[in-house]
């Protein structure tokens, strides 16, 4: 077991690509810091991660607040050990056109997606510098490294992301802390008619064995698809008077996909 007496703090753990990779990481024997705010879902990835064998605490956290976040990672550390792994999950998805975003989202998406990841960094880093090793894995998105319409909020906040991730790797890696980020597409996380029928749809786990390898890695593909694979979805989806250009950009699933992962 790679990760064996070492702590593990995941953020955004209550579900989906967060839970998957607090499971990896605990069939790899490490002990799990879990932070989030939805409580009950935490609580069920907690059960997850000792039903697997491993030790597990679920930290109620609103990542915005910074006093807030410094109280978890000590909590943590009280618990557990001092934190060797952070994994910056968390993060919210807004799909709104930009002149109809207001300020309150604009706000709740940057503070969420990137000064969350922020405050967590800054409560580890300290007590990495002291012991001389760490590693942080901030999870981006393919939205990071190229924008699109209806995301620019998400986008801002991703593209900062990689922003923040260069800029620590740099600064802090003659202390032996790596600091890498991952960029995953567009991932099933909740269950609903679209990501049921579209089956290319990478799974949150895909994404959780990257973050558990701790390299830079884009998941995503390209976006490009030929017209027969278009007409499939299309045919499946029940969408055959759309044209190929709106279903190509997911414009008729607009609803559906808030529901849908990074």
């Amino acid at each position: 077991m790679k990760f064996r007496d070492r702590t593990v703090l995941v953020t955004g753990a209550s579900r989906g690509i967060g839970r998957s990779i607090a499971l990896r990481f605990a069939e790899e024997g490490a002990r799990l810091a879990l932070a989030a705010r939805t409580e009950n879902e935490l609580l069920q990835t907690a059960t997850m991660v000792e039903q697997s064998g491993a030790r597990a605490v679920a930290i109620p956290t609103d990542i915005r607040d910074r006093a807030a976040v410094d109280a978890c990672v000590a909590r943590a550390e009280a618990e557990l050990g001092p934190i060797d792994v952070l994994v910056n999950n968390a993060g919210v998805f807004l799909w709104r056109p930009f002149l109809e975003l207001s300020s309150e989202e604009w706000d709740l998406v940057l503070s969420t997606n990137l000064t969350g990841a922020a405050n967590f960094c800054r409560a580890v880093l300290p007590g990495m510098i002291g012991r001389r090793r760490g590693r942080i894995v901030n999870v981006s998105s393919i939205h990071g490294v190229r924008g699109e319409a209806n995301l620019a909020a998400h986008s801002a906040a991703k593209f900062g992301l990689i922003g923040l991730t260069q800029s620590l790797a740099r600064e802090y890696r003659s202390f032996n802390i790596a600091v890498n980020a991952v960029c995953p597409g567009t991932v099933e996380n909740r269950q609903d008619a679209i990501a049921t029928l579209i089956k290319w749809l990478p799974q949150p786990l895909d994404v959780a064995e990257h973050s558990y390898d701790n390299e830079l890695r884009t998941l995503s593909r390209d976006g490009t698809m030929t017209d027969a694979e278009i007409t499939s979805i299309i045919d499946r989806v029940g969408e055959k008077k759309r044209p190929l250009d709106e279903v190509r950009d997911f414009s008729f699933a607009r609803e559906a996909m808030k529901e849908l992962g990074r």
